[in-house]
């Protein structure tokens, strides 16, 4: 049987927890959860380390072969189930009928999570796609996936602290970027202290001021972002008039954002700024060649 198909790598959480004190990464310092576990032992580029780490893996997606099964072929659900016959993992799945009500879909998330909990296997959302190869042929794929299914992810846990201050971060292109910091918390094994704060309306819209009590969450599990002012009615501009490198005045831009929202940007309009210069520098460096 030739194939070839998508996986996804995972450590179970139980196995995470027993290996997390005796390995380190890339910069010498333990893993802090399961999912960067698995993304650092696939970089390695070696089976033996991955083994070795006891990362699984299950198929959820197959692109081409599997010729034989020609009378199946057009359905992924029913391949997939091929697929397990020869001893491979597959994703978990739960058929739903084209005219299924949201209440009856509901059901089917609850088996699928606390299949995930009693397999060992950490869950961050579920994916909607069709089981027709064919049709999901038709809806075409832009240059990052194809169209042919939607993913859903859980709402994210969210942690109290409090907000100090804003660091203003110039880049390469002069926009300057605000970043939150705040009282360190501990989110999945990981200590943050920092968040972006995307642009000044963003900023506005949370009305934040030093000393106030935010949520923050881990977005899908890896970004850091600040969900909430629980302290609202005493928002402080802290827009800088200059340039926190340079010391050149800094401009406010405002631009269409989604749904009509004008959203607002702050920028440095000096070209020789040094924080602009030194980011314009590390990005040619990144460049493939």
């Amino acid at each position: 049987m030739d194939s070839r198909c998508f996986i996804r790598l995972y450590s179970k959480k139980s196995d995470f927890e027993r290996l997390k004190d005796t390995l380190v990464g890339s910069d010498g310092k333990p893993y802090r959860n399961a999912r960067n576990l698995a993304a650092g032992s696939i970089r390695c580029l070696d089976a033996n380390i991955c083994k070795e780490r006891e990362i699984s893996f299950f198929a959820f997606n197959i692109l081409e072969g599997m010729e034989e099964f020609e009378d199946i072929r057009d359905n992924l659900s029913n391949m997939l189930l091929s697929l397990s016959e020869y001893g491979f993992g597959i994703c978990p799945f739960l058929l739903v009928s084209p005219n299924e009500s949201a209440e009856g879909i509901e059901p089917k998330i609850k088996t699928l999570t606390d299949l995930a909990e009693i397999s060992d296997i950490p869950i961050d959302g579920m994916v909607l796609r069709f089981d027709s190869f064919s049709y999901s042929a038709s809806l075409g794929r832009t240059g990052h996936h194809y169209n042919d299914g939607i993913a859903f992810k859980f709402e994210d846990d969210t942690y109290e602290t409090v907000f100090r201050s804003i660091e203003w971060q110039t880049g390469r292109s002069g926009e300057i970027a605000p970043v939150a910091v705040f009282d360190t918390v501990e989110i999945d094994g990981c200590e943050v202290s920092r968040a972006s704060l995307h642009n000044l309306t963003f900023i506005k819209g949370l009305e934040l001021h030093p000393g106030c009590r935010i949520l923050v969450s881990k977005r899908n599990m890896i970004i850091p972002h600040v969900e909430e002012n629980l302290d609202r009615g005493n928002y402080q501009d802290m827009t800088p008039q200059t340039c926190p490198c340079c010391g050149q005045p800094t401009r406010i831009h405002s631009r269409a954002g989604d749904k009509g929202r004008i959203v607002e940007t702050l920028h440095c309009d000096n070209p020789e700024c040094g924080s602009r210069i030194l980011q314009k520098f590390v990005h040619s460096q990144k460049r493939k060649p």
